[in-house]
């Protein structure tokens, strides 16, 4: 089902209706009860092949050619949004993460690094916090970023650094979500929304 463009589920214990966006029961017995977020990657079967070549994937219908074009094609009607709790929420427009690559912003006193790889439409965000300093990057090419203090080169799609002195480092993914700009703003009243 649909509430405000975006996915509602039903549960079959249950019958509980939950809220892909919030992670929450929305409606039935379990109502309020909220099921850990973890995150996830939506990138191209080319992309995701050439990481993992030993994947085993799952007989699926060809639907999300459609989809894909219509998040990639520069209107601005979606955002990838990530969602830290009740009252901690952010998104940037896909425009603005195709254009820039890398966006870094600081949602109540917590730093996080949005990434765009454009190689496999790979949208992440990460905790850009290594022991206990928070570092700055900045993308160099393709599917690549550069921290500035150490000038170690991470993987835009899975936050790890591939060489340099902090080689081997994987960057804490925060887990998110590309979504209608509109059922975003539905769902998280409250939230930033960076263009």
């Amino acid at each position: 089902m649909l509430w405000q463009r975006s996915l509602v589920m039903r549960d079959e214990q249950t019958g509980s209706l939950w809220s892909h966006l919030l992670g929450r029961a929305m409606q039935g017995p379990l109502e309020s009860s909220q099921l850990e977020i973890l995150p996830a990657s939506m990138t191209t079967w080319s992309d995701w092949e050439s990481r993992y070549p030993a994947t085993t994937l799952l007989a699926m219908k060809r639907t999300t050619r459609a989809y894909t074009d219509a998040v990639w094609d520069g209107r601005g009607d979606f955002v990838f949004g990530v969602g830290l709790g009740p009252d901690t929420s952010a998104a940037v427009g896909i425009p603005k993460l195709r254009a820039e690559r890398i966006f870094q912003s600081e949602l109540n006193n917590q730093e996080i690094v949005f990434t765009f790889s454009s190689e496999g439409g790979s949208v992440q965000a990460f905790d850009p916090k290594v022991g206990e300093e928070t570092l700055q990057f900045e993308w160099t090419s393709g599917t690549l970023m550069k921290d500035k203090r150490t000038a170690s080169v991470w993987d835009l799609t899975t936050g790890q650094a591939i060489s340099g002195p902090l080689k081997g480092t994987v960057l804490k993914p925060y887990p998110g979500t590309i979504s209608f700009r509109k059922a975003w703003i539905a769902f998280y009243e409250d939230s930033e929304i960076i263009d």
